[in-house]
């Protein structure tokens, strides 16, 4: 590297830098006085941003005095004979970069805390409104959406003789009747960001094809944040999975295994014919 290039490169010793981090802290200091807004977001961004090119470059520096003293950087399979500003420019680059991507991360988490929040405020909103209504109203508007009485039995966990009696008129327990208002409400909060899907048919689409566990099971198991996430949020189905059981690619697909659909037209799992 020419002598000239390294002096230049020297003088912009770190030191110079060292402001970034008194400004940041007072920036974050006044941040906790006047709460979070965009600006003060944005402000300290920016600031992090400078510090971090600055930081960048000082590394970089320690690594070219290495060089110059003749140290052997063990961290490079090839130690470069000179470096040009275009490759410092491009390795602030790449630090800005990542930091975009941490930042953007960052913002997709708090999104999705946010979202989650929301749509199980709404769904308790909803379930405050059935509350209200009667035990046979409810179960009528969910026969009427296309789900079988033994759909609902299932998705209550009782039996459909259960379900034959309160339709006649017999009073409840509140737990069956809490479990009843819940699912109604869920049905309809889902209902009103899906318009158009048939939710009676959605909710037994098998999750992962070839592989028997439903949206309907997530409910039964006793996960509505699971569910939801599943029904409103971008989960990948193979998340969903694993959240709802962390062995389900041993359980389900086994060579051993195999999915089939029951005389009652529910999927199930058995043993292969050998």
């Amino acid at each position: 590297m020419p002598s000239s290039e390294l002096a230049r490169l020297k003088a912009l010793d770190a030191s110079k830098y060292i402001p970034f981090d008194s400004v940041l802290q007072t920036l974050q200091e006044w941040q906790a006085t006047v709460g979070v807004t965009p600006e003060w977001e944005g402000r300290i961004t920016t600031h992090r941003v400078r510090r971090s090119r600055a930081m960048a470059v000082r590394d970089h520096l320690k690594l070219l005095a290495e060089l110059d003293q003749g140290s052997t950087a063990s961290s490079l399979l090839v130690p470069p004979t000179g470096v040009s500003e275009t490759t410092i420019d491009a390795l602030v680059q790449t630090q800005d970069a990542y930091l975009e991507r941490r930042h953007a991360q960052t913002k997709h988490t708090k999104a999705a805390d946010d979202h989650r929040s929301k749509y199980l405020l709404e769904w308790q909103e909803r379930a405050k409104l059935h509350s209200e209504r009667a035990p046979v109203d409810m179960l009528s508007g969910l026969w009427h959406s296309g789900l079988s009485w033994r759909d609902i039995a299932r998705l209550l966990k009782v039996s459909v003789a259960a379900v034959q009696k309160w339709r006649s008129g017999e009073k409840m327990s509140s737990k069956n009747f809490a479990h009843l208002r819940d699912f109604v409400a869920a049905y309809d909060t889902i209902a009103a960001h899906k318009p158009g899907v048939d939710i009676a048919s959605w909710i037994d689409i098998p999750i992962l094809t070839d592989v028997p566990v439903t949206p309907r099971d997530i409910w039964v198991k006793g996960d509505p944040k699971l569910f939801f996430e599943y029904a409103l949020g971008d989960m990948k189905p193979e998340t969903v999975l694993d959240a709802f059981d962390p062995d389900w690619r041993r359980r389900y697909r086994d060579d051993g295994f195999e999915a089939f659909v029951g005389t009652d037209g529910v999927l199930g799992i058995r043993t292969k014919d050998r």
